[in-house]
């Protein structure tokens, strides 16, 4: 089952919306989580211009992933995401 994902950003990026919904039903699975996160795709343009900057964060009051998306390789966000899923 996908997850739910929003894109906030203003990239297009229906690639890694659907490598994010093939990828979440394996990562629950293995895992073994029962309750479901919500994906949200940030911008924040000054962010990415830290070498250090924010990549991604998760809030367990709304069960949310929040991932910064600008000047990042896909993988990378992936590697965000599945940080946050642990």
């Amino acid at each position: 089952m996908p997850c739910s994902v929003e894109n906030r950003s203003k990239r297009h990026l229906p690639e890694l919306e659907s490598m994010v919904n093939s990828y979440y039903p394996y990562a629950k699975k293995r895992l073994g989580f029962e309750q479901d996160a919500g994906i949200v795709f940030l911008s924040d343009p000054l962010n990415a211009r830290k070498s250090l900057g924010k990549t991604a964060y998760y809030d367990p009051s709304k069960f949310e992933i929040s991932v910064y998306v600008d000047k990042r390789h896909p993988k990378d966000i992936m590697r965000s995401i599945s940080h946050e899923l642990v």
